[in-house]
């Protein structure tokens, strides 16, 4: 069901839950999903490289560590959380 609602948007059942995470919590990390969501870091890294090459999320350098890249959705990702609800 997930699938067939998402699909005209590029978001997979997986990716899904990966983008309502980083709306709960804007500026989490990539190692902070994977951690919350028990997600191995090569598959939460693919998935969430997905979301940003689709235009949903975007990745902004640290203020004080600009090795740490934190997320956010963009206005696009945003506009889809209601449809992910």
């Amino acid at each position: 069901m997930i699938r067939h609602e998402l699909d005209s948007y590029g978001v997979g059942s997986g990716q899904h839950f990966l983008l309502f995470l980083v709306h709960q919590h804007p500026g989490i990390t990539q190692n902070e999903v994977s951690r919350k969501t028990g997600i191995d870091k090569a598959t939460a890294a693919k998935g969430l490289a997905r979301l940003e090459q689709l235009g949903y999320l975007e990745r902004v350098p640290d203020r004080n560590d600009r090795r740490i890249r934190r997320l956010y959705l963009t206005g696009a990702g945003k506009a889809l959380i209601p449809a992910i609800k």
